[in-house]
């Protein structure tokens, strides 16, 4: 669930034919990695993809043919910058985890990573 609003800048770091569909890998800021989750959703330059795989700088794509013929993101060398939006609900459990900045304290009686465990949203290794 994306809202339309820019986050940060991404820069292309490699394009490669996977198959029969292309793969981007894309570094993005620091301050966005917790919110990107792997099979969830991205919006790259206002194009709404799903998160391919994670990895300590960024992500990559997998765009099919079908989403190939209608982004002109294939057609961007390496090194070019991308706006960048994550997931609504990233946002929601990050502010929920780090708890309520604007008067200081702790928001939701007991949200933490522990939880999200247990629950099954987040792996062993957070």
């Amino acid at each position: 669930m994306v809202l339309g609003h820019v986050d940060g800048v991404g820069r292309l770091r490699s394009q490669r034919t996977q198959g029969n569909a292309v793969l981007l890998e894309v570094d993005a800021p620091p301050a966005l990695m917790p919110m990107i989750v792997e099979k969830g959703s991205i919006t790259v330059d206002g194009i709404s993809l799903t998160v391919n795989a994670l990895d300590e700088t960024g992500f990559s794509l997998s765009i099919i043919p079908y989403s190939a013929g209608k982004v002109a993101l294939l057609h961007r060398p390496a090194g070019w910058s991308f706006n960048l939006e994550t997931d609504i609900i990233g946002k929601y459990v990050a502010r929920l985890l780090a708890g309520d900045a604007v008067r200081g304290r702790r928001a939701a009686a007991g949200a933490d990573w522990e939880l999200l465990r247990r629950a099954g949203f987040v792996d062993d290794d957070g």
